[in-house]
């Protein structure tokens, strides 16, 4: 059986307060859909706060695979479990703006749903979130 993959994109300065409206999500996804595979990227407080909630999540799911998809080698850092992530060799030979946009191309293919916060219409994540729903693919939005 093949189960649904879930990919996050959202504003990197996004506030703390989403924290429980994106863990509440997860949860429904994981009980109520089978969602154990996650992609997600390593820019901003975004993918900080969703990578928290899923550590969190992965300790009462087992079943759960989270990777870290990245869009640059993280030199620097000293936080950052390797064994889960994932790294676009052919992005070496682009700038940053050019490997985070492949990146979140490869995430949007890999994945059946896409969470997403915007912090207003005119984000790159809201030019994800249209470029998800060309590819057919679930997006829901988490509004504050």
């Amino acid at each position: 059986m093949n189960y649904p993959c879930c990919t996050f994109l959202g504003h990197q300065d996004c506030p703390s307060s989403i924290a429980p409206q994106v863990r509440e999500i997860l949860q429904q996804l994981i009980e109520q859909e089978c969602v154990q595979t996650f992609y997600i990227g390593h820019q901003g407080n975004f993918d900080s706060l969703v990578y928290t909630v899923l550590q969190e999540l992965a300790a009462v799911y087992s079943k759960l695979s989270l990777f870290v998809v990245l869009a640059h080698w993280p030199i620097h850092e000293a936080n950052l479990d390797l064994s889960n992530c994932i790294y676009i060799t052919d992005i070496d030979e682009v700038d940053l703006h050019q490997a985070t946009f492949r990146r979140n191309h490869y995430m949007l293919e890999w994945s059946d749903i896409v969470i997403t916060y915007a912090a207003n219409h005119d984000s790159d994540t809201a030019f994800w979130a249209a470029q998800a729903r060309q590819m057919g693919k679930r997006v829901i939005e988490i509004q504050l």
